[in-house]
């Protein structure tokens, strides 16, 4: 007796392939040009396959239940026309998940130069900030639309594939085995990923060249979500080290943990402290550090009459690790937020520390008060009272995504503070965030000095709104009596000159109007752990750090570190700079002045010092001992 069998799953397995392959093309067609300068065309090419590899892995996946629908109809020599109307809607939904992802990676990808990762899940917030973000960014609104229209051609294909009548092909006993084999050695191959190596395909295979760009691109970014989300989702107790060595590399680091540190400070003369935590302000758009464009005078104006840290990095590259960064001296766990990782997100940092000395502490955001749960990290510690959108003006709004701009926050929170001032007469802690310089970037029409393009001009207007903040607080009576800091949340990839690291490197300035703080150019390395510990030094205020961070006055930082949300880990010293993951896997170790992406023959000794101090930081404040 002879049969017949359903090729439908078969041929929409091959138009996966086949859309994958377009898909990963476009992709690298968009960043073939940041490459082709400094790697070889067969880098290139690897890069280009691994990332087939990583599409194929998930059309194989798909394609495990809708073969085996269609080779039980074989068995029974049934077709339902029900299971197969529901397997095309599987197959639409599922690879339509893959074609947007796709797409949608290519901006991601431009701005952060990571893929996207589990990290995304943060995003959907109760505001719908991240949703309004992209549909008021006209570059963003481009890939929107792309998706909607690649949808609608995927759709008309595979509706297409399934409504032709394949004329059953009929096959006796042998045939029928050999091709079952086919199949599923087909499937096999594309779920490893290869048929040589022991171990099936994971995020490591990545890394088979020394340019790690070129790594990061070859990433599928529906893989790498599928892979980092149990990370995501797990209790994030980091194991790097055991425990006790991590108890024993901390007390040998900061003698000064878990001890009072003490000053004699007459309550009347405890100085203020507005702290202004800068959107995206790599130091690369500094003139400071290099920048010939001129778009921050004021700023590098300041700084020749300030407190600098030159080499201070980041804990990662988005908003919500620099907060919690700056106000909490908590380092980032990779892809955790944890300003939204519990009802009561507290931080032994800052605002907590200062409210224990008779602070009033205030914050202002420009944006929704539920993006991130910044209104709900702010309250649990202990900050008295949270501005946000809601309590501006309607006409003050730039747009319908991130609210104020950053001049009107600043006026907004002077104003406030006045209040405050001239009614409670205690000191105060003011924390501004600033966003202007954020995708969509809208420059106000009202500001008229503008220059080059749009990443220019806001950055410029950026520097602007700030020096209008210390104009506007200079005629206040509480000027005098107040320190100003200035650091970014982040780093950020700014032009094809950027480097890897200025994704992490920030500024972070110290002014006092008294003078009492000496302007000094500070050299060593930091990390935004330590703007909590070193800014109560400033204020002579009593407190107990119990943190990560320095005092950078006190003691000097030998090592920071940066993570990011795929689960790579950077340590930064004065010479070297170690690239690594969670598990210590595909390390590289490059010049601290040389191109980062040039990698250097791995030095044991300098590799396993840097590696020891990161762990060790990151093990004991993950599992809080």
């Amino acid at each position: 007796m002879r049969k017949s069998i359903q090729l439908n799953g078969l041929y929409v397995f091959i138009l996966g392939v086949i859309v994958s392959f377009i898909l990963d093309g476009v992709f690298y067609l968009h960043f073939y040009h940041l490459t082709a300068e400094t790697s070889s065309l067969w880098d290139v090419l690897m890069s280009f396959v691994t990332h087939l590899r990583f599409s194929v892995w998930y059309i194989s996946i798909l394609s495990i239940l809708p073969l085996l629908c269609y080779l039980v109809q074989y068995l029974f020599r049934k077709k339902s026309d029900i299971l197969n109307r529901i397997l095309f809607f599987y197959y639409y939904v599922m690879i339509g998940i893959s074609i947007i992802l796709h797409i949608g990676n290519i901006p991601y990808f431009l701005h952060f130069r990571f893929p996207l990762s589990a990290q995304i899940f943060d995003a959907i917030d109760p505001s719908a900030t991240s949703l309004l973000m992209l549909v008021y960014t006209p570059t963003y609104c481009i890939y929107l639309i792309a998706s909607l229209i690649a949808m609608v051609i995927f759709y008309l294909l595979l509706k297409k594939v399934y409504a032709y009548e394949f004329n059953p092909i009929t096959y006796g006993a042998i045939k029928t085995i050999i091709m079952v084999i086919i199949v599923t050695l087909g499937l096999f191959t594309g779920i490893r990923g290869h048929l040589k190596k022991r171990h099936p395909l994971t995020l490591y295979y990545c890394n088979f060249c020394n340019d790690s760009f070129l790594g990061h691109v070859a990433v599928d970014p529906t893989f790498s979500i599928i892979k980092t989300f149990k990370f995501y989702k797990k209790k994030h107790k980091v194991k790097m080290c055991r425990k006790r060595i991590a108890k024993r590399i901390i007390k040998q680091n900061h003698p000064d943990m878990g001890r009072p540190t003490t000053f004699h400070t007459d309550d009347k003369a405890k100085k203020n402290l507005v702290l202004v935590i800068m959107e995206s302000m790599s130091c690369q758009k500094m003139g400071r550090f290099g920048s010939k464009l001129e778009l921050t005078p004021f700023l590098d104006s300041l700084s020749t009459v300030s407190e600098v840290y030159d080499n201070m990095y980041s804990v990662g590259p988005m908003t919500h690790y620099g907060v919690a960064g700056i106000l909490g001296s908590a380092p980032s766990l990779f892809n955790l937020n944890q300003l939204k990782n519990s009802v009561d997100p507290k931080f032994d940092g800052l605002p907590n520390a200062l409210s224990k000395q008779g602070y009033y502490n205030l914050f202002f955001i420009p944006h929704n008060e539920e993006f991130d749960n910044m209104r709900g990290f702010a309250l649990s510690n202990t900050y008295n009272e949270v501005y946000s959108e809601k309590n501006y003006e309607t006409k003050a709004r730039i747009n319908s995504v991130w609210g104020v701009p950053d001049d009107y926050l600043f006026r907004f929170g002077v104003d406030h503070i006045n209040k405050i001032y001239n009614k409670n007469k205690s000191p105060f802690f003011a924390t501004f965030i600033t966003i202007s310089d954020h995708e969509p970037k809208l420059v106000p029409d009202y500001y008229k000095v503008k220059k080059g393009d749009k990443d220019q001009q806001v950055v410029s207007y950026a520097d602007w709104s700030i020096s209008q903040l210390i104009d506007q607080a200079s005629e206040q009576p509480w000027f005098q009596n107040t320190i100003f800091a200035f650091v970014a949340d982040h780093g950020v990839i700014w032009n094809k000159s950027s480097d890897k690291m200025d994704r992490f490197h920030i500024p972070f300035i110290i002014w006092d109007p008294s003078g009492e703080i000496q302007p000094q150019a500070c050299k060593d390395i930091a990390s935004q752990l330590d703007v909590y510990p070193t800014l109560l030094g400033h204020l002579k205020v009593n407190y107990t750090n119990t943190t990560l961070g320095y005092d950078l006055n006190k003691t000097k930082r030998e090592f920071a570190y940066s993570t990011t949300p795929e689960g790579r880990c950077y340590t930064i010293g004065k010479q070297y700079v170690l690239e690594s993951d969670k598990h210590h896997k595909n390390e590289q170790l490059y010049s601290y002045k040389k191109h980062i992406t040039e990698t250097i023959p791995m030095n044991k000794q300098v590799r396993d010092k840097m590696q020891t101090f990161t762990d060790a930081e990151l093990v004991f404040y993950s599992h809080g001992f």
